[in-house]
Order: C-alpha cells, then structure tokens, then sequence
C-alpha cells in the first residue's frame, strides 16, 4: 500500500462536545489522500467512544496510556506520520473542506517553504477573522509581537522535520507552537495563504487563566527575541511591550509617547544588528502604532497629534477616509464603550 501524501495530526484531550465536528470536517476534505493520526492523550470523558464510533480506514486511532500534554503528543503522531507532509487539526476546531486541496497547491507551487497557515475564522464566544501576515520576512517580524502562525491551520514538510531531528519543545506547557515556528525560521521559510481556510473556536471568559498563562510563556519568549535585536530590555521596557502586545493599553498621552519612543529604539537596534528585514520592520511596527493611536483616539486630537508626529506615521498611507475617519474619531473623544458616539459617527459618515 503507497503511502498518503498527507497525514493530518490531531491530538484530543477531553474534547467529547467537538469532536465529532472536528473530524468529519478532516474526513469531508475535497482531497482525499491522506491519513488521520486520531492521539487521544489521556481524555476522562466520551472521546475514546466518539472516535472509535468512526469506521474510515484512514484513521489511525491511538491512546496514550497516560496524559502526555500537547507538545509531546504532537512530537509522537509526528514520529507516526507516513505521509510527505503533516498538516495540524485540533480536536475543537473546523477545517473548511478546501482546506488541505488548497495547502498543497501552495506548497507544489512553492517549494521553498517549510511551514504554511491560513487565516482563522473564529466562532462560539464571538465572531471574527484573523488575518495573518503571508511573506517570510512580515511573519519572523510578527514574532515580535505573537505567533505569526494559527496553529491548528498549519501544514509543513515531513523531511525537513526528519532530516533536520526537530520537534516540539516537549518541556514547554504554553506557547509550544510559537516557539517552534521561530526555530524553524530561522532556518527556512513560513508563509501563510491570505484565506480562511479553519474556523478556530474560541471560549469564554472562563479560561482566562488559560490565557494568562499562555501570555507569560510568550512574553518569555518576546524578551528572548527582543535581547537579541539588541534593545537595553529593562523591565519597564518589557512590561511596556506586553501592554503593546497583549492591547492593555494605558488611558495616557504618556502611554503613547513612551511606545512611540520604544519603537523607535526597536528600529534604531535592528538597524545595528540586521536581525530583520527593516523595511518589513518597519512596515509592522507603522501598522502596530496606527493601531494603538486609533484606540487612543477618546483621548481627543491629541491622539492624532503625537500619531502623526511619530515618522512610523510616513510607512503608511492613510486613505482620505481613513484619516477623516481617524479625526472624526478624535474630534468626538471616541470610545468603544459609548454607543451615543458611535451612533453619531455612523451618521456624519453616512451623511458625508
């Protein structure tokens, strides 16, 4: 029997309420040939009797005797894998039917990349498309800020994780991905394809714990790639970048003034340590400040002021709308909280 070109890794874990979602969406692809690497890691719920209810000789069911956590299980249904290349599936999440036609395409057409993602439609708690960066250069820039891949949307090559003896940090409980995608950059190339090709679910703030600790692993993480762009990384540097990255932002004209300067120091380092490419540099950290001005804007035309101010504000060029819109925002001391606001905007807008 020829083995599949594919061989789709997902690892389960208590997820009983999703499951079945979940792997149809895998076993309804429009391609076909592949492989279903099903590691339930140690669930106490109804999985085990969800996934053997399935009779598809392309699933490879397997139990971990004991919970394994993710990384280490992903590392071993990659040691199974047969297929040419491994794409990643979550036990929650929905693959849209497209989904690994599309991948390979990509990854045929260009064979110098290693690792490819999409982006993610989010449902359950809320709605939302998140776009990711698609260029190599954009995506190791992105790192500074988060992992600049969804993970459960990933297909890579098989050999080069061979070949090369990588694998997931077995020893990390929180952000085993991004880690793992900066290692691989430096290396070779990531790529995202600019679709939705999963829906990722996401949950209630009840998991915020979750979340938190997810934060820490990768602000560990930040400080690492940031020391090594060579910026003087003090901790109220470090604490400044977290608000940065994780939208805590400070209610303050200070606030803005101290990320404008930081920026500045991440570019001025960079370009003394040529870590990345400077004008995809530039061109995130112009976006990242139009972002944070934007959301200042109830601060009144100040905001705009110390935003345009910054030379970040010169990588991007604002629409007519969009500037007026940015003012307008400005002039009303727009915030997302006031509905009476945002009704009034809506209306000068529409009228315009």
């Amino acid at each position: 029997m020829n083995s599949p070109l594919v061989s789709v890794v997902m690892p389960v874990y208590n997820a009983e309420k999703y499951l079945n979602e979940a792997i149809d969406s895998i076993l309804n692809q429009t391609f076909t040939d592949f492989e279903f690497i099903i590691l339930n890691d140690g669930s106490s719920d109804g999985s085990d009797a969800v996934i053997s209810s399935y009779d598809d000789n392309r699933i490879h069911y397997v139990k971990n005797s004991k919970n394994l956590r993710l990384a280490s299980t992903l590392n071993k249904g990659i040691s199974l894998a047969k297929g040419c290349y491994i794409a990643r599936m979550d036990a929650d999440d929905v693959s849209l039917p497209s989904r690994l036609e599309t991948q390979l395409d990509y990854m045929k057409l260009n064979p110098d990349i290693v690792v490819c993602g999409s982006n993610v439609k989010t449902f359950g708690y809320n709605e939302r498309i998140y776009n990711y960066p698609t260029s190599h250069n954009d995506i190791c820039c992105q790192m500074l800020f988060g992992s600049p891949l969804a993970h459960p949307s990933t297909i890579f090559r098989r050999d080069v994780l061979l070949r090369n003896r990588m694998h997931y940090d077995s020893d990390r409980r929180r952000a085993e991905d991004y880690e793992f995608w900066i290692r691989l950059s430096k290396s070779y190339k990531l790529a995202n394809i600019n679709k939705v090709l999963l829906r990722y679910r996401v949950y209630n703030p009840e998991t915020i714990q979750k979340r938190n600790d997810v934060l820490k692993a990768s602000d560990e993480i930040r400080r690492n790639l940031l020391a090594n762009v060579g910026v003087c990384l003090t901790e109220e540097k470090a604490d400044l970048h977290s608000k940065v990255v994780s939208g805590v932002y400070e209610t303050s004209e200070v606030f803005l003034i101290q990320v404008g300067e930081w920026f500045s120091e991440i570019l001025e380092a960079n370009n003394k340590s040529e870590i990345y490419n400077p004008h995809a540099l530039t061109s995130a950290l112009a976006r990242k400040w139009l972002d944070i001005c934007k959301n200042a804007s109830f601060l009144g035309l100040v905001a705009w002021r110390i935003y345009i101010n910054q030379p970040l504000a010169k990588q991007i060029r604002l629409t007519r709308r969009s500037k007026y819109i940015f003012q307008l925002r400005c002039l009303l001391r727009y915030s997302v909280e006031d509905d009476a606001r945002l009704l009034a905007v809506k209306s000068l807008l529409i009228e315009r």
